[in-house]
């Protein structure tokens, strides 16, 4: 009686995998993300949550509290969270609406209460699959991570300066040593990069073309005070982001361009916020 019940129990299986193969195969299942189902949404981010829970530090954060470190966080919360999860006195940027699970609002109790500043931590650091939340720990050495941490913590008792100062940057606003020209939308997809060209008063443009989540070329040779600009082919937003973020494009857009100025030589690796493994280098000379 046990072999004929193992075997049962087998096809059974295999039954069932066969007809989740079909299913799939059919593209009958709507991945969507105007889809919400009340239900699912709850049990996922319920089981998000206790995951990020076994995973965490069991530790409190070490900056709490210190002004520098907030001062930091800040900073780098507008740079990185800002667009999607908003704040206190500044609103998400427009994409994030149609982000699905939606990005919770950080500063809410119910957040602030679920997560222990370990769990803040293990959220930022290695991120959540399958959503729009990337890890940046593999960009951001620990104290880094642990000033967003404070600053997280902050968000419910921020001073009427520090929302000021959280509202204040724009997408676009220069960075550094680099200036940052936000560019007007363009027409038809990402092609072949095309060659450094004379632009406006003999300016020299260079193209980058975002296409596939890739940055094409990959390197980029340039000299001090030509222009680079990006175009998004894809169909999501992506920016152009340097490691030590000496330049930072904001959001580029679905067949938009952003354009940035080198002033200064040296060799700039740089990633997109909303998609880490998207690598890309400026070599400027």
């Amino acid at each position: 009686m046990g072999r004929p019940f193992l075997l049962g129990v087998l096809a059974a299986i295999v039954a069932a995998a066969v007809v989740a193969a079909i299913v799939i195969a059919s593209g009958v299942v709507d991945v969507a993300a105007t889809n919400v189902h009340g239900l699912q949404d709850s049990i996922l981010r319920y089981a998000s949550t206790r995951s990020i829970a076994h995973h965490a530090r069991d530790e409190k954060n070490p900056l709490a509290g210190d002004p520098a470190a907030l001062k930091k966080g800040l900073e780098h919360y507008r740079e990185m969270c800002l667009e999607c999860h908003g704040g206190p006195g500044a609103e998400p940027e427009e994409f994030a609406a149609g982000l699905h699970p939606a990005p919770p609002n950080l500063a809410h109790p119910a957040v602030q209460a679920a997560f222990t500043d370990g769990m803040l931590y293990e959220a930022v650091a290695r991120g959540i699959g399958s959503t729009g939340m990337p890890a940046f720990g593999k960009t951001h050495p620990p104290e880094e991570i642990w000033s967003i941490v404070a600053f997280v913590r902050h968000l419910p008792a921020l001073t009427p300066g520090e929302r000021e100062a959280l509202a204040r940057k724009e997408p676009g606003e220069p960075h550094g040593e680099l200036e940052v020209h936000p560019s007007a939308p363009t027409q038809g997809g990402a092609g072949a990069t095309a060659p450094a060209a004379p632009g406006a008063a003999g300016e020299r443009v260079h193209q980058v073309s975002i296409s596939d989540f890739k940055f094409v070329p990959p390197t980029l040779e340039v000299h001090a005070g030509d222009t680079i600009e990006w175009k998004n082919g894809d169909l999501v937003a992506h920016t152009a982001t340097a490691d030590d973020r000496t330049f930072d494009t904001g959001p580029i857009q679905a067949d938009q361009t952003r354009r940035v100025v080198l002033t200064k030589k040296g060799r700039f690796t740089y990633f997109c916020r909303y998609h880490i493994t998207m690598k890309g280098t400026l070599v400027v000379e």
